[in-house]
């Protein structure tokens, strides 16, 4: 093998190459300021519902309830506007504690599900990571952005009182090779589907499929 001046062969340059373009690539998926910036967020969301379950355990300590719409909402009029948004210091009127907002606002809020009674017993607080892979979606149950209140699902994360549990759509929809739309089963099932490639994309219901690939089989019924 010819030398070059250095005193290296032409195969030690390149390997040399190859190993620091490995370890610049390794340092860059390490440091990448997107997926930062999208854990920060996602920190910060969760920091934020770790507060609003702790305000509204508080509240319901004091009142044998938890708060109506009208009483921690933005955009609640009514005690019918179940579910709602919450977010800062927008409610009116304001209640006598602090709420944290959504870093996505005005995008984005946090939803509050809460039972329609005079006497709330159970609530629900959904919002969406923003990194696909944090564990803690997988933890919640709610992959492909499967949870949230019937028939619109759409939140990969959520808190709940003790003892509840988030509303998840049990039944997602798969668009397949065969250019159909046709249910996969759980968030699991179709996990395994997509990574096997008998799916293609996964969806919250079989309406939302037939909207993203118009003419798929399936949509006519």
């Amino acid at each position: 093998m010819k030398k070059s001046k250095a005193g290296f062969t032409l195969q030690e340059i390149l390997v040399v190459i190859a190993l620091v373009a490995l370890l610049i690539t390794g340092v860059l998926a390490l440091v990448d300021p997107m997926t930062q910036f999208k854990k920060a967020r996602d920190s910060k969301r969760k920091s934020d519902l770790n507060k609003l379950r702790t305000i509204l355990e508080d509240f319901y300590n004091d009142h044998g309830c938890y708060p109506l719409p009208t009483e921690i909402c933005y955009d609640a009029a009514t005690d019918d506007d179940i579910p709602c948004h919450i977010c800062g210091e927008e409610a009116d009127p304001l209640p006598n504690f602090s709420l944290p907002c959504n870093s996505s606002h005005p995008e984005e809020d946090y939803l509050y599900d809460v039972q329609d009674v005079s006497c709330p017993q159970w609530y629900r607080i959904y919002t969406s990571l923003q990194w696909e892979n944090d564990e803690d979606i997988i933890e919640v149950g709610c992959g492909f952005d499967g949870c949230g209140p019937a028939p619109d699902y759409g939140y990969n994360y959520g808190v709940t009182n003790p003892g509840s549990s988030l509303e998840r759509n049990l039944y997602l929809y798969c668009y397949d090779p065969a250019d159909t739309c046709g249910i996969c089963g759980s968030a699991e099932i179709c996990q395994d589907s997509l990574d096997r490639g008998s799916c293609l994309s996964i969806y919250t219901s079989q309406e939302n499929c037939c909207n993203a690939n118009p003419g798929s089989g399936g949509c006519d019924l």
